[in-house]
């Protein structure tokens, strides 16, 4: 049997979990995070679909064109589309940041930023202050005690857009189901990749979880007040490529990045965070909204929020979400067809058409 697998760096714990579900499988798998999706399309998409079997990720059509999921999955022999992971509840202090030029900007945590301090940074508060601000107080106002519960409340109909059940999945994973805010322990991916093969009748075998390979790539830290609120266990640190270290030097660290970044956005929850220390640590107003950009066609973060609003009935799911399309689509016209040509435009508004 040959399986094709298509999807961003979630698709790797995939690869891994078919590899062990199904040992005898050959596996063809495009990744769309390290650019194996170049070149000729219509070759990968023919690849694909010549697979007996094929787990697709959800990949909008004006991104890979013949590799959007509902040009390839309708064509495919035996196929399931699965949805992007993305969660902040575990995480609700992992953001971002991206310059104008549409790449991250690093810190000890490489890509992932933490909001909180990147705002003390701009506001000039000295590193030992920022570093006190991790408190349940500060948490509290910004809301991050909530944000579990609101993103599963939208993570729950996103799965089952996909046909699964995300209850069913989460009973089969740790309640530490995430290491950052999009790069899901390989537990989810286990289950979900199960429940596809039972979708379509194919046997695997009973084997355990195999080993995380994003675990490596960085484990973001589960504050100890939160993780109390929601009765899971706390992670007392970071970890990045083989390094580990705590809040203070996270805090030190980030401190030591920012001065090397140019030309970047601030994300919205950087713009909150900036606000809460303006008011109650330093009291004074909020900062200025950011200028408007001086392109009227570059897309903002405002504008996905915008438009998920008006074309899809809904907020978009979280700030990290909202980056990632500013970043992929980079123009509104963009990102307008590809909203109005989604699966969940035509399923919510099928009875328009």
């Amino acid at each position: 049997m040959k399986v094709g697998i298509l999807g961003n760096c979630q698709m790797w714990s995939a690869t891994d979990c078919i590899a062990a579900l199904l040992p005898d499988a050959e596996i063809f798998a495009v990744r769309t995070d390290r650019g194996d999706a170049r070149g000729d399309l219509d070759a990968l998409a023919d690849a694909l679909l010549g697979c007996d079997v094929l787990l697709a990720q959800f990949i909008p059509p004006e991104l890979f064109g013949p590799l959007a999921t509902d040009r390839l999955v309708p064509r495919a022999r035996r196929a399931v589309a699965l949805p992007v992971i993305s969660f902040e509840g575990l995480h609700p202090d992992c953001v971002y940041v991206f310059g104008t030029d549409g790449k991250p900007k690093n810190g000890p945590m490489n890509p992932y930023i933490s909001a909180l301090c990147m705002a003390a940074y701009l506001e000039d508060l000295p590193v030992e202050k920022a570093y006190r601000l991790f408190n349940a107080f500060t948490y509290a106002h910004l809301g991050y005690f909530d944000m579990h519960a609101t993103n599963l409340a939208w993570l729950g109909p996103v799965a089952a857009r996909f046909g699964f059940d995300l209850g069913v999945l989460l009973a089969e994973t740790p309640p530490l189901f995430m290491h950052t805010v999009n790069h899901p322990k390989i537990d989810i991916i286990f289950a979900m990749v199960k429940a596809a093969l039972r979708r379509l009748d194919v046997p695997f075998a009973d084997v355990p979880v195999p080993p995380d390979p994003l675990a490596r790539m960085g484990t973001w830290m589960v504050f100890p007040e939160i993780a109390a609120r929601l009765g899971v266990p706390s992670v007392d640190h970071f970890e990045s490529h083989g390094r580990r270290f705590g809040l203070r030097d996270m805090v030190q660290g980030l401190y030591e990045s920012m001065p090397g970044w140019r030309d970047y956005v601030v994300p919205p929850a950087v713009l909150r965070a900036r606000a809460f220390i303006r008011e109650t640590v330093k009291g004074l107003p909020p900062p200025p909204p950011p200028p408007p950009t001086p392109t009227p066609e570059t897309l903002s973060i405002q504008d996905v929020r915008m438009a998920f609003r008006l074309i899809l009935g809904r907020d978009c799911e979280s700030d990290v979400i909202a980056e990632q399309h500013a970043k992929l689509f980079q123009t509104l016209p963009q990102l307008r067809r590809a909203l109005l040509a989604s699966p969940e435009f035509r399923d919510r508004y099928s009875e328009l058409a």
